[in-house]
């Protein structure tokens, strides 16, 4: 199971209304979000989330049916380090991002949060 937050749900849904609208689109594009683990950052490993639309959707990647509606993709090797996520936004009015944390398995981050690796100590 991933977890949308009610704020981040927002968030995605209103970006997504928001590039159909600039692209001209005369109805709202079929988009859901993909969420990957990224070998980056001064900890090794980093989530990352990317908008993609139906045509993108690659064979062999799983779906899983978020919270709020949206369809989370993901590789399925990286099930175990995609399931139990929460996605939720962060910050101010001014200032704010999408941040992914797994709070189901020992994961160290690293001082500015972006990047982790996994304790398995």
């Amino acid at each position: 199971m991933i977890t949308i937050t009610d704020d981040a749900s927002k968030y995605i849904k209103d970006y997504l209304l928001k590039v159909s609208n600039e692209n001209k689109f005369n109805h709202v594009c079929h988009f859901d979000i993909k969420v990957i683990v990224k070998k980056m950052g001064c900890n090794g490993q980093k989530y990352s989330l990317n908008y993609i639309t139906v045509g993108e959707i690659c064979e062999g990647e799983l779906a899983s049916l978020a919270s709020n509606g949206i369809h989370v993709w993901f590789l399925p090797e990286q099930k175990h380090l995609i399931e139990n996520c929460m996605i939720d936004l962060e910050g101010d009015s001014m200032n704010h991002r999408i941040k992914i944390t797994n709070e189901s398995l020992p994961i160290i981050e690293c001082g500015c949060g972006e990047s982790f690796y996994i304790n398995d100590e």
